[in-house]
């Protein structure tokens, strides 16, 4: 009997180490996801109110336009849009960029666009922008985290109201998360996988 007992033992040691080692593996992987996901998370409410605060811009640039409502003129909304596109620096900051932007009125209509021309995801934000319904026009704001070409990119929303506060049109962006917040997020998850492994 002792030699079957001295087989058995290194047997079931392999098998606990395998079952361990699978166990590890698996929380390491569902630790790791959730951490990403929370920190993308903790960063997005930044990039809200940086993408809010120049959606807020365009709108009082084109205040006078939206209480024209039906005699909307599209022309003259793209060319706010592009006028800010070209007062501001078009580079990246600390946090990202907004690289595709989409204004549309009733029934989903594209009044204005526009893509940033040097950025590799510009054309596929674009693209993805021209494929949404939105929100409809009764939603205030809205955001959702997406992937293009690999990368997280946060797809935001916002009405815009004429001055008496009826919904006439809506903003949506795309913006792409920068290479510092997405270090900064892999380090926060590699962090935690130590934790768990240890």
């Amino acid at each position: 009997a002792k030699p079957l007992e001295a087989t058995r033992t290194p047997s079931l040691h392999r098998l606990l180490l395998r079952r361990l080692t699978a166990m590890t593996a698996l929380i390491c992987l569902t630790m790791s996801l959730l951490a990403y996901w929370r920190d993308l998370r903790n960063y997005d409410e930044a990039i809200m109110q940086s993408a809010l605060q120049g959606a807020e811009r365009f709108h009082s640039a084109i205040l006078s336009e939206l209480d024209r409502r039906q005699d909307l003129d599209p022309g003259k909304v793209q060319k706010v849009l592009d006028d800010m596109a070209a007062g501001a620096p078009g580079e990246e900051t600390p946090l990202g960029r907004v690289v595709a932007v989409r204004i549309t009125g009733d029934h989903n209509a594209t009044l204005a666009k526009r893509e940033a021309q040097t950025h590799p995801q510009a054309k596929q934000a674009g693209s993805y922008l021209a494929d949404q319904s939105g929100s409809g026009l009764g939603v205030q704001a809205f955001k959702r985290l997406v992937r293009l070409g690999g990368r997280p990119h946060v797809h935001l929303g916002m009405t815009l109201n004429d001055s008496t506060g009826a919904p006439v049109a809506q903003a949506q962006a795309m913006y792409a998360v920068s290479d510092q917040v997405l270090e900064e997020i892999a380090q926060g998850t590699l962090r935690t996988v130590g934790l768990v492994v240890l």
